[in-house]
């Protein structure tokens, strides 16, 4: 290297540039990601676990069934159940109609007190959530209805109680706690009230739910066991006679609820629609229809007929004679 006098800098030879610009080039393509969080349209996420306060990302909690699997609880957006950390308790009572509560990592059924125990893994902060009540309905503006429905009790469990409350039986799925009382002895709130607001609240698990039930009758499991079965992969459990203890690797208690017969997809995850509601209906009934022996002589079909009740005031047809 020569020094020219004037400007008393030193001039570097071209390679070593070259290989200084290089080298810079290098670290900012390795080392770029560790900084920068591209949006899962690229199909990348450094970031895979969402911040302590991130209310956009979903509720995750791993289940100690398979290490590593990850079970979303809350499939809502903008819920504050949305960052739901292991061992939690959390509340959504901002709907007028109904309220949902989700319970992270190990999950216990109390059945002397109809309780659901959460057995954390490390001890609680100081401010979490030790204790709720819900009655899993979804008309809680009726009063008189709802103090029909049982309340269930959620509780943080302190670790001296978790010797004596052994897994009778052990769930690889979470828990959905709803109600076959209410108005659900009515076909059209068996639905409204019932059936698409538990879809809609645990469709995104894909089956691997099982189902909780207060109230079970054996009228309402065989009048509606096509729909269950498409809803769930596994028995359900009736809650207030079942005396067994059940574990879970998370619980919702429960459901959404979007309007009468409504699916709001601006406000799920996956932007899922009535249709879709509609289409599992078809499944489970289309394939409870292949079950039919054709070996055996079948009468000539009657041609059916359809009944209309026309009442007045909030539930009418406002094309009725046009139905007609």
């Amino acid at each position: 290297m020569e020094d020219r006098g004037g400007g008393g800098g030193k001039k570097w030879p071209g390679f070593v540039q070259f290989f200084f610009v290089l080298s810079v080039v290098v670290c900012v393509l390795l080392y770029a990601p560790r900084f920068i969080v591209l949006t899962p349209t690229y199909g990348l996420d450094f970031f895979p676990q969402p911040p302590p306060n991130d209310t956009t990302s979903p509720a995750r909690v791993v289940g100690d069934h398979n290490a590593g699997d990850v079970v979303v609880l809350d499939n809502q957006l903008r819920s504050p159940c949305s960052s739901l950390a292991g061992d939690t308790i959390c509340c959504d009572r901002s709907n007028f109609n109904t309220d949902v509560c989700f319970m992270a990592s190990d999950v216990r059924t109390d059945p002397s007190s109809l309780s659901l125990l959460l057995f954390p893994k490390q001890p609680p902060t100081a401010n979490a959530t030790v204790e709720e009540r819900i009655r899993p309905y979804t008309r809680k503006w009726e009063a008189l209805i709802m103090s029909r429905v049982e309340e269930v009790r959620l509780r943080m469990a302190p670790p001296e109680e978790e010797p004596g409350h052994r897994c009778d039986v052990r769930h690889d799925a979470p828990l959905l706690v709803m109600t076959a009382g209410g108005y659900t002895g009515n076909l059209f709130h068996a639905f409204s009230d019932g059936f698409v607001p538990a879809w809609l609240t645990v469709q995104h698990l894909r089956r691997r739910v099982v189902l909780g039930v207060l109230l079970y009758n054996p009228w309402w499991a065989g009048t509606y066991g096509e729909i269950i079965s498409g809803l769930l992969d596994y028995h359900v459990v009736d809650l207030l006679h079942d005396k067994r203890k059940h574990c879970f690797p998370g619980a919702i208690i429960g459901t959404r609820f979007h309007g009468i017969l409504s699916v709001n997809p601006a406000r799920l995850r996956d932007n899922k629609t009535i249709v879709d509601f509609h289409d599992l209906l078809a499944d489970v009934y289309e394939t409870a229809g292949d079950t039919v022996v054709v070996d055996v002589p079948q009468p000539a079909p009657r041609r059916p007929r359809l009944g209309i009740v026309s009442r007045r005031g909030k539930r009418v047809i406002e094309h009725q004679a046009a139905v007609a």
